[in-house]
C-alpha cells in the first residue's frame, strides 16, 4: 500500500505543478490576465481644431470673349497660354450676310430720302394753296361786308380755306413721318456698320488666354464664347471642407496650401466662405487667396491645412481614447482597477491629438488612452504611468 501511495504521489505532484502553472499563466498572460494600459485625465483645454480640405487652383474672375454677330472665323491670332494686352486683336470673323444687310439698309435709307423729297414738295404745294385760300377768304370777307358778294359765295371760300389748312397739316405729318423713318433707317445702318468692327474682336484688358474654343473656319453663333481670358496673377483656390468641421472656419484664417507639383507649402488666407453647402458631398466651399507671385497651372489639385483659432473646452481627452464598441462611441474609464465603458458625445478635434467631449464624461476622470487589444466591461487593468510602445 505504501508503494502504491508513493507512486500516486509521484504522479500527482507533477500534475499539481502543471495546474498551478496553468493558473498562473491564465492570471498573468492568458485571457484572465490584467491588460496593461496607459491612461490620461479628462481636463479643460484650449483646442485649435485641425481642419483639412482639398481644392484646385483657379482665377478670381474669368473674362469670356464672345461673338456679337454670327459668322465664320477668319483667323485666331492667340493661343492658350498667350499673354495679351488691352486692345490687342484676338480674332477676326467673316459675317454670314452682313454685307447684304448693309446694302439693303442703304437702299432703304435712299428710298426714305426720296419719300422725304416728295413730302417736302407736297408740303410746299399745300402751303401755297393755304396762302391763296387765306388771301381769298380775307378779300371775300371785305366784299361781304359791302354786300358785294353773296353769303353762299363767302361760305364756299371759308370752306376752301379750311380744306387748304387741313391739307397742309396732312403734308406736314407725312413729312414728319418720313423724317422719323429716315432716322430709324440711318440708326439701323449705323448698327450694321458697327458690326463690322465687331468682326475684329480685341482684348478689353490685359490678361492670359485660358481657353480657346474655335479655330479658323469654325462657324459661330451670336453670343457664343470664343476665348477665355484672366489675369494670370489673380489665382485663388476653390476649396472644399467637410461641412461638420467647417464650422470652425472663418474669413481671414491662415491656410497652408500644398500643391502636388511643389514640395513645400504656400500660405494663403480664407477670402470667402460660401453660404450654401453641397447636399450630396456634405462639403462647404470656400475661396482661398494666394500670393501674387504664385506660378502654378490652373486646375492643379492642392491639399489644405487651416490654422483655426483655439477654443476653450471644459472636457478634452486624447483622440486615441475615443473608441467604437458594439456600435457605441465612447471611452474606457478606469474605476477601481477595472474597465468601464462610457458613451460620450465628441466635438472639436485639435491638431495636437486632443478631442472635445461634450457630454458623458466629467473633468478629472481617468480614461484609457492606449490599450494593446480591445477591452471588455469589468476587465482588470494594469495601469502604467509611462507610455506603452
Amino acid at each position: 500500500m505504501k508503494v502504491l501511495a508513493a507512486a500516486r504521489l509521484r504522479i500527482a505532484l507533477p500534475l499539481l505543478a502543471l495546474a498551478a502553472g496553468l493558473v498562473w499563466v491564465a492570471l498573468r498572460a492568458g485571457p484572465m490576465a490584467p491588460v496593461s494600459v496607459q491612461t490620461a485625465t479628462a481636463q479643460a483645454r484650449l483646442l485649435a481644431p485641425a481642419l483639412s480640405g482639398s481644392g484646385e487652383l483657379d482665377v478670381r474672375k474669368r473674362e469670356r470673349v464672345g461673338s456679337r454677330v454670327p459668322g465664320r472665323v477668319l483667323g485666331v491670332h492667340v493661343d492658350v497660354g498667350d499673354v495679351v494686352v488691352g486692345g490687342q486683336l484676338l480674332l477676326e470673323l467673316d459675317p454670314v450676310d452682313l454685307h447684304a444687310k448693309v446694302q439693303a439698309q442703304q437702299g432703304a435709307a435712299q428710298r426714305v430720302q426720296e419719300q422725304i423729297a416728295l413730302a417736302q414738295a407736297q408740303q410746299r404745294q399745300a402751303e401755297a394753296r393755304q396762302t391763296f385760300a387765306q388771301a381769298k377768304r380775307t378779300r371775300y370777307r371785305l366784299l361781304s361786308e359791302r354786300a358785294l358778294v353773296s353769303t353762299e359765295a363767302l361760305e364756299e371760300v371759308e370752306q376752301a380755306a379750311q380744306v387748304a389748312a387741313a391739307d397742309l397739316d396732312v403734308a406736314r405729318a407725312q413729312l414728319g413721318q418720313a423724317d422719323a423713318e429716315l432716322q430709324r433707317a440711318r440708326a439701323e445702318l449705323a448698327a450694321l456698320e458697327a458690326q463690322r468692327e465687331d468682326l475684329r474682336i480685341r482684348a478689353a484688358r490685359a490678361g492670359q488666354v485660358l481657353a480657346r474654343r474655335v479655330d479658323p473656319g469654325s462657324t459661330v453663333q451670336l453670343g457664343q464664347t470664343l476665348l477665355e481670358l484672366a489675369d494670370p496673377a489673380d489665382r485663388i483656390v476653390l476649396a472644399r471642407f467637410d461641412q461638420r468641421a467647417a464650422a470652425a472656419l472663418a474669413v481671414g484664417d491662415v491656410v497652408e496650401v500644398r500643391a502636388r507639383s511643389l514640395g513645400s507649402f504656400l500660405q494663403g488666407r480664407v477670402e470667402r466662405i460660401e453660404l450654401v453647402a453641397d447636399a450630396i458631398t456634405e462639403e462647404r466651399q470656400a475661396r482661398i487667396s494666394l500670393p501674387l507671385d504664385v506660378d502654378l497651372p490652373l486646375g492643379e489639385r492642392v491639399e489644405l491645412q487651416v490654422a483655426t483659432q483655439a477654443t476653450p473646452v471644459e472636457v478634452a481627452v486624447p483622440a486615441s481614447a475615443l473608441v467604437v464598441d458594439a456600435g457605441r462611441t465612447g471611452v474606457w474609464l478606469v474605476e477601481d482597477g477595472r474597465a468601464r465603458f462610457a458613451v460620450v458625445e465628441s466635438g472639436l478635434r485639435s491638431a495636437d491629438g486632443w478631442i472635445e467631449i461634450r457630454s458623458g464624461l466629467e473633468p478629472g476622470a481617468s480614461v484609457v488612452s492606449y490599450r494593446p487589444r480591445p477591452l471588455r466591461e469589468g476587465q482588470t487593468l494594469d495601469v502604467r504611468e509611462e507610455p506603452l510602445p
